[in-house]
This record gives C-alpha cells, sequence and structure tokens, in this order.
C-alpha cells in the first residue's frame, strides 16, 4: 500500500470571514496539512485562528501587485507551492470546497511518480430553495457534474435553461475544466502554477492527469446571493479584471448587472432561481442521467464548515 501523501491548499481571497473560516476548517478536515490564504482586500485584517492556516497580507497599489485577478492567483500560488513542505498543493478558489469518496492523501499517494498534476472536475449546486444564508448555500445537496456526452448534457439543460444556454459551458454557468493538484516540486524547479491546469504541450510534459476517488469540487461561484451580484456587477463595471473570463462568461456578467438595473432585486433574485435551482421532474430524470449527483451537504457549525449526513452516494 502506497505511503499516504500530503498535501496543502492554496486560496486567493475576498470574502467575510465565516466563509473563510468555513474554507479553512474544511480543507484540513479532510486532511490539509496547511492552507495559504493570499488576502486580495488590502484592507483586510483577517487572521485564522489556526496555526497551520497561512494568511498572506496583499500591498495596497503594490508595483508587484497585477492587475487582472487570475494573475494575482497564479503568481500567489506558485509562491506557495515553492515554500510548501508537503507533496501537492492544490490551487483553487474560496467558494471551492473539495469533495470525494476516498481520503485525499490516498488518491495522492497513488498518483504514479511522473504525474505531476492532477485535475479535480467541478460540480455546480443545484438549490430546491432559494439559499438565503451562506449556511443555505454550503447545504446544497444536488450538483451538476461533468459529463463526456458535451451535446446531451447541453440538451439536457437547455430544457431549464432554454436561450440562456448560449451563455454557459454545456450547462455550467463557471468552468468546465476544474482546478488541479500540483507537485510543489514543480514550483521549485521554476514552474508557474496556473489557475485550472496546465495546457497543450506543457500538460504532456507534467504528466497531468484526471483525478480519481471521486474527487470534485463543489463549486458554488458565490458564498452569497449578494456577493454573486457584486462579483458580476463588478466585472462589467470594470472594478475587477477577470480576463479570462470569455465572451460567454462576460456576457453572462451583463445579463445579470442588465437585470439588477432593469429589474430590481426580486428579478435578479429570479434569475438566480432559473439558473441554480432545479425542478423535481428535472431533477429524476438529471439523476438517473447523470447529468446530476447528490452529495451530503455541508454543515456550517461554529467551526466551520463539516461534512453532513451522506443522502446518496451518486455516481462517486
Amino acid at each position: 500500500m502506497a505511503t499516504p501523501a500530503s498535501w496543502d491548499v492554496v486560496a486567493t481571497v475576498k470574502a467575510l470571514p465565516e466563509q473563510i473560516e468555513g474554507f479553512w476548517r474544511h480543507h484540513l478536515g479532510l486532511g490539509a496539512a496547511r492552507v495559504f490564504l493570499f488576502m486580495d482586500d488590502p484592507a483586510s485584517t483577517y487572521l485564522a485562528t489556526d496555526p497551520r492556516v497561512a494568511c498572506v497580507r496583499a500591498e495596497a497599489g503594490g508595483a508587484s501587485r497585477p492587475p487582472a485577478i487570475e494573475d494575482r492567483q497564479t503568481a500567489n500560488a506558485t509562491r506557495a507551492a515553492r515554500i510548501s513542505q508537503s507533496d501537492w498543493i492544490l490551487h483553487c478558489d474560496i467558494d471551492e470546497y473539495l469533495d470525494g469518496d476516498e481520503p485525499v492523501a490516498s488518491v495522492l499517494a497513488r498518483a504514479a511518480e511522473d504525474v505531476g498534476a492532477l485535475i479535480v472536475a467541478p460540480a455546480e449546486p443545484l438549490y430546491e430553495s432559494f439559499p438565503a444564508s451562506f449556511a443555505d448555500i454550503l447545504a446544497a445537496r444536488h450538483f451538476k457534474v461533468k459529463v463526456p456526452e458535451v451535446e446531451a448534457a447541453q440538451a439536457f439543460w437547455a430544457r431549464r435553461y432554454g436561450e440562456m444556454i448560449e451563455l454557459s459551458n454545456a450547462g455550467f454557468w463557471a468552468h468546465r475544466r476544474g482546478k488541479s493538484f500540483y507537485r510543489t516540486r514543480l514550483a521549485r524547479e521554476g514552474r508557474t502554477i496556473p489557475l485550472h491546469g496546465f495546457s497543450h504541450a506543457r500538460a504532456l510534459s507534467v504528466g497531468q492527469k484526471e483525478a480519481r476517488g471521486g474527487l470534485r469540487l463543489r463549486h458554488f461561484d458565490a458564498l452569497d446571493f449578494d456577493s454573486w451580484l457584486a462579483k458580476n456587477c463588478a466585472r462589467v463595471e470594470g472594478t475587477v479584471q477577470a480576463r479570462l473570463a470569455g465572451d460567454a462568461r462576460n456576457a453572462l456578467s451583463r445579463l445579470i448587472r442588465d437585470t439588477l438595473h432593469d429589474g430590481g432585486l426580486d428579478q435578479a433574485k429570479a434569475l438566480f432561481a432559473t439558473m441554480f435551482g432545479i425542478d423535481e421532474p428535472l431533477l429524476a430524470e438529471g439523476l438517473e442521467r447523470g447529468f446530476i449527483v447528490t452529495r451530503a451537504p455541508l454543515i456550517l457549525g461554529a467551526g466551520g464548515a463539516g461534512r453532513g449526513r451522506r443522502i446518496r452516494n451518486g455516481d462517486g
């Protein structure tokens, strides 16, 4: 049996204190050795209460601070990987929670020595009622998952989204590519740690593979409705630069901003409900066809986010 691998997590963070705490407590609970949090808000004074969590301050107006969020994330992840003492590091966002059917360390330990990166597929939440709080966001039980049959997924989700399907990625509102674990030695060898994964020749050169063991990232896209609105409006108004968002994602952000401005808060909530809700007939069919899985909800307690009771095994 392979010796379990050690692993860390790195994220560039701008969120409420309870949301930050929920993130690091969740990943420490899964076995992460350390969590590196790069505070993207220069005014943040957040400090974690656990010594295994490193909170790194941003410098307001610093010449070394890249204007685009993706470039800051890449720089921060590379810095963390270079100083990490673990075998692997997961680069993800504050609204992404790792999930799996096996211990993470065991899954990583089974990777061949020439595999330098493991991509973890995303899973997007589907709410049975409007999530009024951070706790409601984490308590999602049903998740949209990536399947090989892209055209079938597109057709299935078009029945829910209508013409808005053209603003999605085969039904996903955010990325379908996932985020990755990287061997920390890659950074020490001089490689930059990317946002999602290595592309093309670089992927081949590091032996990038898909993660096994049922590993997925629950990608909530935002940790509350207000921050979902704020994020999309900021992208349209240019106060946040997301240069890798793509045409469809930028058009979706404009739709969200215009819906809020033209129809008010109630219409914006209705749009959110259309995008992230699910009705019973489609839910049952999606579960049967493998487009949707059911997972145990995450429960926000006094110590942060913890795993709830397993509802259904899903497809792993």
